[in-house]
C-alpha cells in the first residue's frame, strides 16, 4: 500500500517536472533570439520585407492575401498565391499588438523551438508511456544541428515552424481516442495548419504519415481502421487549406519557380557533409566545397541511430531480449532515418530524375527534417528500453547534445536591424540581391524595369501614352481596385505600374477591355479619343473560386462534426 502511494506521488510530480524540463531546455536553445534587434541570415531579412507588405495588404482589407500590390518595388507580386502564409498571419497579429516586424518574426522562431519540444513530448509520452524517454527524445528534437541551421543560419521561418507539426500529426495517430469525431476535427485542423505553414514539407510528409498509420494498424491488427481515419484527417486538412494549395498548383505555370534557382541537382550534400560539416555562416551551396553551410545531422544523433541499429540487430538475432513493440518501432524509424538521409544526399539523384515532383523541393537537404525527427524518436526508444543501461544512455545523449551543440544555438552572423518603414521601402536585401524573382509572372522583366524606371513608390498608378494625348483626373485606390477618369483627344494607351497576372480585369466605361503588356510585363490597354472611366480590379480566377468553395465546405463539415461530437458526448 505504501509503495502504491509513493508511486502515485512520483507520477504526480513527473506530470509537472517532465514537460517543465523540456520547456526550460527548449527555451535555452532560444537564448540568443531574446537579444535586441535582428541578425543576418539567408531568409530572415526577406521575411521581414515580405511581412511589411503582407501586413499592408491585410490591413487594406485583402483576405485571404494573394497579391502583394506594394511588393517588388511597388510593381506587385502574386507571392502569397504560392508561398506558405500562416506564419505571416500570426506575425501580423503579433505586430498588431505593438511588436516590430523583427520581433514578430523572432517570436515565431522562438515558438518553433519551444512548441516543437512540447509537441514532441506529447507525442512521445503518449506513444511510449515513459516520462524519461519523452524528455530525452524531445530535447534531442530541439537540440539538433539542423534545427539551429534553420533558425540561426537560414532564418527560415516556415521550415522552422514545420517541426511543430510533425510530432502533432503523429500524436493524432497514437492518441487514446484517435478515431473519435473530436480527434478527426483536431487532426484536420492540424493538417490544414501544417499545409499553410509549409506546403512543400507538408506534401512530402503525407507519405510518411500514412506509412506510420499503416504500420500502427498492422501492429495493432486494426484491419486498416486507423489508416482510414488518418486519410480522413489528411483530406479534411487538405480541404481546409484548398483555398491556398489548389490555385498554387494549378497556376504554377504562370511564374518562374524552379527556373530562377541554380537547380535542385546542385543542392545535394554528400553523406560526408551529413556526418560532419564545419559550423559557420555560409550559403546553402553544397557544390562549393570550400564554403557551404553546415549540413550535419549531429554526432549525437548519428550515435543514437548507431546504438538503435545495434540493439535492433541483437534483438533480431535474439542475443538480447526485445520488449514487445520496441523492436517494430525501432525498425520503422531506422527506415525513416535512412530514407531521409538517402533523399537528402547525392545518392538519390537518379530518383529525382525519374520522380519529377520531387524536384519541387528545390533543396533536397530539406529531408533532414525527417532525419532529425526519426533520430529523436530513436533516442526516446532507447531511453524507454527496459534495461538500466538504456536509461543511462538516454541521459548521456541529452548531456552530449547540450554540450556539443551549445555553440550552434546562437547567432553566428553579424547583428542587423531596421525599422518597419525601412523594411517596407527595401527593394534589395543586405547582400544587394533582389528577392522573390522566382514568384514573378513569366512576362515580368523586373531587373530591366528597375534599371530603366526605378521604384514605383510614390508614382501615379496610371499614366497616358503618349503623355500629351490627354489628362488623368481623380485617381483612386481601394484595396485591389484602381480607378481613374481620363480625357483624351486622340487614341492612346493607359499604362499601369502593376505586373500582369491572371485575375486582373480592366474596364473602360463599364465594359471589359483587352489587357496587353509592355516590354516589362506591366498592364496596358488601349483607349479611343474622349472621356472615359477606367477601372482595374483583381479578382479570383475560377480555380481560386473552386479552392475557396472547397475550404468553405470543409469548414462546414468541421462545424457539423463538432456539433455531432457534442451531441454524442451529451447522449445518456
Amino acid at each position: 500500500m505504501a509503495q502504491d502511494v509513493q508511486r502515485m506521488r512520483k507520477k504526480k510530480w513527473m506530470v509537472l517536472i517532465a514537460p517543465a524540463t523540456v520547456l526550460i531546455v527548449s527555451v535555452l536553445a532560444t537564448w540568443d533570439l531574446w537579444q535586441p534587434g535582428f541578425f543576418v541570415s539567408h531568409d530572415g531579412i526577406i521575411h521581414s520585407m515580405r511581412l511589411a507588405h503582407f501586413d499592408n495588404a491585410l490591413r487594406a482589407g485583402q483576405f485571404p492575401v494573394r497579391w502583394l500590390p506594394t511588393w517588388m518595388a511597388g510593381y506587385g507580386s502574386p507571392l502569397l498565391n504560392y508561398n506558405w502564409n500562416l506564419p505571416y498571419y500570426i506575425a501580423s497579429a503579433i505586430h498588431a499588438v505593438g511588436a516590430s516586424y523583427e520581433t514578430s518574426l523572432k517570436s515565431l522562431l522562438v515558438g518553433s523551438l519551444v512548441l516543437s519540444g512540447l509537441g514532441m513530448y506529447l507525442f512521445l509520452h503518449t506513444s511510449l508511456k515513459s516520462y524519461g524517454a519523452a524528455v530525452v527524445g524531445s530535447i534531442l528534437y530541439v537540440w539538433a544541428p539542423y534545427r539551429f541551421t534553420d533558425v540561426y543560419i537560414r532564418g527560415a521561418v516556415g521550415q522552422a515552424c514545420v517541426f511543430i507539426f510533425l510530432p502533432l500529426i503523429c500524436w493524432m495517430l497514437v492518441y487514446k481516442h484517435k478515431a473519435s469525431l473530436r480527434a478527426i476535427i483536431a487532426g484536420g485542423v492540424i493538417w490544414g495548419a501544417f499545409i499553410l505553414t509549409h506546403n512543400l514539407i507538408a506534401f512530402v510528409s503525407a507519405p510518411f504519415y500514412l506509412a506510420y498509420a499503416l504500420y500502427l494498424d498492422m501492429s495493432e491488427k486494426g484491419h486498416c481502421k486507423l489508416w482510414f481515419v488518418a486519410i480522413v484527417k489528411l483530406f479534411l486538412g487538405m480541404g481546409l487549406s484548398a483555398w491556398f494549395w489548389l490555385p498554387a498548383i494549378a497556376e504554377a505555370k504562370f511564374i518562374n519557380y524552379l527556373s530562377v534557382y541554380e537547380g535542385y541537382e546542385k543542392q545535394f550534400p554528400s553523406l560526408a557533409m551529413l556526418l560532419y560539416s564545419p559550423w559557420r555562416y555560409a550559403y546553402a551551396l553544397p557544390q562549393y566545397q570550400t564554403f557551404f553551410m553546415s549540413f550535419q545531422v549531429g554526432i549525437v544523433h548519428w550515435a543514437v541511430v548507431a546504438v538503435a541499429l545495434g540493439v535492433t540487430v541483437l534483438s533480431l538475432l535474439r542475443l538480447i531480449s526485445n520488449a514487445g513493440s520496441w523492436l517494430r518501432h525501432s525498425i520503422f524509424f531506422i527506415c525513416v532515418f535512412c530514407a531521409a538521409v538517402f533523399l537528402s544526399t547525392d545518392m538519390s539523384k537518379p530518383l529525382y530524375t525519374s520522380v519529377t515532383w520531387l524536384q519541387f523541393m528545390s533543396f533536397p537537404w530539406r529531408f533532414l527534417t525527417f532525419a532529425t525527427f526519426a533520430a529523436s524518436m530513436l533516442a526516446a526508444l532507447i531511453a524507454a528500453y527496459p534495461k538500466a543501461w538504456a536509461r543511462r544512455l538516454g541521459i548521456m545523449f541529452v548531456v552530449g547534445a547540450l554540450f556539443l551543440y551549445w555553440p550552434y544555438a546562437r547567432i553566428v552572423s553579424q547583428r542587423y536591424s531596421a525599422t518597419d518603414l525601412e523594411y517596407f521601402q527595401m527593394v534589395r536585401v543586405n547582400n544587394n540581391s533582389l528577392p522573390d524573382m522566382d514568384f514573378l509572372p513569366k512576362s515580368a522583366h523586373y531587373k530591366e524595369l528597375l534599371t530603366d524606371r526605378g521604384v514605383a513608390y510614390g508614382k501615379p498608378f496610371f499614366s497616358l501614352i503618349p503623355v500629351t494625348s490627354g489628362r488623368l483626373e481623380t485617381e483612386t485606390q481601394q484595396n485591389l481596385t484602381y480607378t481613374v477618369s481620363v480625357d483624351t483627344f486622340q487614341a492612346a494607351f493607359i499604362q499601369t505600374r502593376i505586373f500582369d497576372f491572371p485575375g486582373w480585369i480592366a474596364f473602360v466605361d463599364g465594359s471589359a477591355a483587352r489587357i496587353d503588356t509592355d516590354i516589362y510585363g506591366l498592364i496596358t490597354f488601349a483607349l479611343s479619343p474622349g472621356k472615359h472611366e477606367i477601372k482595374l480590379i483583381y479578382i479570383n480566377t475560377p480555380i481560386r473560386v473552386v479552392g475557396n468553395l472547397v475550404s468553405l465546405v470543409s469548414v462546414f463539415v468541421l462545424l457539423l462534426l463538432f456539433f455531432l461530437s457534442k451531441r454524442i458526448v451529451r447522449a445518456p
